[in-house]
């Protein structure tokens, strides 16, 4: 199935937090979204943003995360 990672036909540039898990998912890491929100606090999660009170993940960092 496949996560749809374009917006408006570009690339989309950042995941959040819902789309990220589905994302690592696909890459073979089931993670759930609620622990990437645990990552964050403790620490050893993927790099990420914050857009105002959201975090966000971009595709590379999830990559260089998984491996």
């Amino acid at each position: 199935m496949g996560i749809d990672t374009t917006l408006q036909g570009g690339p989309c540039q950042y995941l959040d937090q819902d789309l990220a898990s589905a994302y690592l998912a696909e890459k073979g890491l089931r993670i759930a979204p609620k622990t990437l929100g645990k990552l964050r606090v403790t620490g050893g999660g993927p790099a990420y943003r914050k857009f105002g009170r959201k975090p966000v993940y971009e595709i590379p960092d999830l990559d260089f995360w998984v491996d």
